[in-house]
């Protein structure tokens, strides 16, 4: 059976890995079902011994998928930084298909995540990382998009109904403009548009203040 261990490293100075056997196929498999339960159990035991559950930024996850892999993440876990016994654990762990990712569990740990600062991460993982966060939210960006659409549609199609039927002469404009009153479509593209080009520039010029 595998076996998933997560790592975090709290504001506190100290450190927690809470481990769990799991039916998970792979790391992925279990981000997806229970990511959420192994951490959960390292907050209730931190809450118990009255330690603080911030942590400094986000945490790792390690997917053993056989004892071999299992015992080769304890070694690493169970080693001096920096030493050559965790170099030939970390070797172990490569060779018997540990697989690594991220675990964020707050805000401020995803902006850690996202700004790169993370510690003992080199550029390429630090860049995995970000794409598979922003993998991730791609459903929500697409769901945001289709219905931008859907308002923006209406809205359109309805002007140019009543622009129409203005410079024509013919059909009522006001009972088109009556209908979108009642359901509020002006507002509603205002904040889309709002949203869309505000929130754009905002994150422009957060950039630029953080350069």
């Amino acid at each position: 059976m595998a076996v998933v261990t997560l790592l975090s490293d709290f504001i506190d100075g100290t450190s927690m890995a809470l481990a769990e056997d799991t039916d998970a196929a792979d790391l992925n498999a279990f981000m997806t079902a229970n990511q959420g339960r192994l951490w959960a159990s390292v907050q209730q035991r931190r809450r118990q011994r009255q330690q603080t559950i911030e942590r400094r930024g986000p945490g790792t996850v390690y997917f053993a998928a056989d004892a071999p892999g299992a015992a080769a993440v304890e070694r690493y876990l169970g080693s001096d930084t920096g030493s050559a016994e965790e170099a030939a654990a970390l070797q172990a762990m490569r060779s018997a298909g540990v697989e690594i990712a991220p675990h964020v569990g707050a805000d401020r740990e995803r902006d850690v995540l996202l700004n790169g600062r993370l510690k003992d991460l080199t550029a390429q993982a630090k860049a995995k990382a970000k794409t598979d966060l922003l993998q991730a939210y791609a459903p929500f960006k697409l769901a945001q998009r289709y219905l931008a659409l859907m308002f923006g549609l209406t809205f359109l199609g309805s002007y140019v109904l009543v622009l129409a039927m203005t410079i024509s002469g013919q059909g009522d404009p006001d009972a088109v403009t009556k209908v979108m009153e009642q359901f509020s479509i002006n507002y509603a593209m205002l904040i889309i548009l709002g949203f869309y080009f505000g929130g754009g520039a905002v994150e422009g010029f957060m950039e630029k203040k953080k350069k």
